[in-house]
């Protein structure tokens, strides 16, 4: 049916479709429902996740659904079909999944086929919109003192809660999902964690890649080492797109600029132009992707063919001659930058506007002096409830919850913005000096090079130079 309606299929063995082909979301059908499929299937979801693929299980009609599946777990995030045909002629559809690894098996009507009408569904929603409640599932979240973003409060109940934007963002997002969190709280010392030299993580981060906790709320930068053990969700705080608007209008510049001269040039030497308009943007496009960040560093420290000192001569000429000025919390750093001349502390600014109103002096912000990134919670990287969450994270941050928490965490800071400073012309006197003296080399260099140009004997240009010339005489 499917080969007639001009659908690729593929017949393999089942060990075959979960190893090789899991990438594309296929749809897996199971044309058999007897024992030795029920063995194998069984074996299969006992050493790897099934979930990814759709599945579909055509069942016979004397075999019921509870007995198919009695040593078969599947995910809460898989997508798994089983049709049987009823005493009518019908084809129904059930959806089977389980909240977690031996909790009993959930079914949920889904829809009918038959040969007149196809398929009927009862719903159109998605997955999640279907499957949204965890039915009180313990979850152990592992989270630290990051005010006001996040901390720990015990409540008149007597249970540990979560509170700050970030607390009451996953205290929200628990509640809709109907699931019971236990929290708690990494090492003395340790707190997002930092990789060792086995791969193995500390900290929060640590915790979540040992699964000894499923979600870890608090404020973490989004990078490529860190996705190797854990998984992010929805960004909580993204970085400003100025940057890449910035180099969008680079390319876009530079592409007209480049075409600009490539059209002189070609004009002075009396040639056609090779380069289109769309060739000078690609070009420049093509360069900008070019560039390379070598790892040879890196890559150096980790086989341990070189060593560098550079940290340790920067601990020993800024930081172990001056210990005191190491501030314990973040708190006493910005109270240090009020008492201590030349004292610079940094901090995410969303700390700083919650702690700089109740300092007894004023402070200016330094902007993009640290490059901004995503920030997002934490969660481990093959969690089934992974996809839940996102999914109640954007239903809150499309609603304006998230909005709302956010004005009602940061409602006593969000007044302060940081001031412009002023700034006497002897203070910038170095600097445009240095962009007035790389002016006139640019200018010198300029015409240096088209007096070189013009006197050289045979050039392009004399040459150019002499025929109009010849022109003119002859009429």
């Amino acid at each position: 049916m499917l080969s007639n309606n001009k659908i690729a299929t593929l017949v393999m063995t089942l060990d075959e479709a979960i190893l090789k082909y899991k990438q594309n979301q296929p749809l897996y059908v199971v044309l058999d429902s007897g024992t030795k499929t029920q063995l194998r299937v069984a074996q299969v979801t006992s050493k790897v996740s099934i979930s990814g693929p759709i599945w579909l299980l055509m069942m016979e009609s004397f075999t019921t659904i509870p007995t198919f599946f009695n040593q078969i777990y599947v995910p809460f995030d898989c997508e798994f079909l089983v049709a049987q045909c009823n005493d009518n002629g019908m084809v129904q559809l059930t959806e089977v999944y389980h909240i977690a690894n031996g909790s009993p098996l959930h079914q949920s009507y889904y829809g009918t086929w038959d040969y007149y009408r196809g398929l009927v569904t009862s719903t159109g929603l998605s997955i999640y919109s279907r499957r949204n409640n965890l039915f009180g599932l313990p979850s152990i979240c592992v989270t630290n003192k990051n005010w006001p973003m996040n901390e720990l409060v015990r409540g008149v109940d007597g249970k540990m809660h979560s509170i700050g934007f970030l607390g009451q963002t996953w205290e929200l997002l628990a509640l809709r999902a109907n699931l019971s969190v236990v929290y708690t709280q990494p090492e003395e010392g340790e707190m997002w964690g930092k990789e060792r030299n086995d791969g193995n993580w500390t900290g929060m981060i640590g915790m979540l890649q040992r699964h000894e906790a499923e979600v870890a709320i608090s404020t973490f930068a989004m990078s490529k080492r860190r996705l190797n053990v854990i998984s992010y969700t929805t960004p909580i705080f993204r970085s400003c797109p100025c940057l890449w608007i910035a180099l969008l209008a680079t390319v876009m510049v530079f592409g007209v600029y480049v075409y600009i001269l490539q059209c002189l040039s070609a004009h002075y030497r009396g040639v056609e132009s090779v380069w289109s308009f769309t060739d000078s943007q690609l070009w420049v496009f093509g360069t900008l992707c070019g560039q390379d960040q070598s790892p040879a560093i890196e890559r150096d420290i980790s086989k341990g063919d070189a060593k560098y000192g550079i940290l340790n001569a920067v601990y020993r000429r800024h930081i172990a001659r001056d210990s005191k000025s190491i501030a314990p919390s973040i708190f006493k750093g910005l109270l240090q930058a009020c008492t201590l001349d030349k004292y610079v502390f940094l901090t995410p600014a969303y700390l700083a506007k919650a702690i700089i109103p109740r300092l007894p002096c004023k402070l200016v912000a330094v902007s993009e002096c640290i490059m901004k990134t995503n920030i997002a919670m934490a969660v481990t990287a093959t969690s089934p409830y992974h996809g839940l969450f996102e999914y109640i994270l954007q239903r809150l941050l499309m609603g304006g919850v998230l909005q709302k928490l956010y004005l009602g965490s940061f409602s006593q800071v969000s007044s302060w913005h940081s001031s412009w400073e002023k700034v006497g012309l002897e203070k910038v006197a170095p600097l445009l000096a240095l962009l007035a003296i790389g002016c006139a080399l640019a200018v010198l260099v300029l015409v240096g090079e088209l007096n070189s140009m013009w006197s050289k004997p045979g050039s392009s240009l004399v040459q150019s130079h002499a025929h109009v010339k010849n022109n003119n005489l002859k009429k």
